[in-house]
């Protein structure tokens, strides 16, 4: 999976920190450390992995959250996917993160 990219033991010091490498130096806000979900304020699936879950609330926003490749599809991703892949195992899939969106905004779904 070329959009994957955290360090959870120690970063390798051949390949710096980069957002063109799509990876994150930050604290990827994971909901548990069983199902590895990334935390969202909008949604993010909790207690399974692509089954026998359901959607839960976060106070924070993970930083791989629309951090992929922009290259990559985001097809899958539930609405609202801020239109860019999310770092992880679940990205591009149904129950990637969602997107945080300002308030007052206006979203249109096509």
């Amino acid at each position: 999976m070329p959009h994957v990219c955290l360090w959870l033991l120690r970063p390798r010091h051949d390949r710096p920190f980069t957002a063109s490498n799509n990876c994150i130096s930050a604290d990827p806000l994971f909901a548990d450390q069983t199902y590895f979900h990334e935390k969202s304020s909008e949604g993010f699936y909790a207690n399974g992995f692509f089954s026998g879950g359901s959607w839960s609330i976060a106070t924070e926003d993970s930083p791989a959250i629309d951090a992929g490749d922009r290259a990559s599809t985001y097809a899958n991703e539930p609405t609202p996917n801020g239109r860019r892949l999310n770092l992880g195992a679940y990205g591009n899939t149904p129950v990637a993160s969602k997107t945080r969106l300002p308030r007052g905004s206006v979203f249109t779904v096509w």
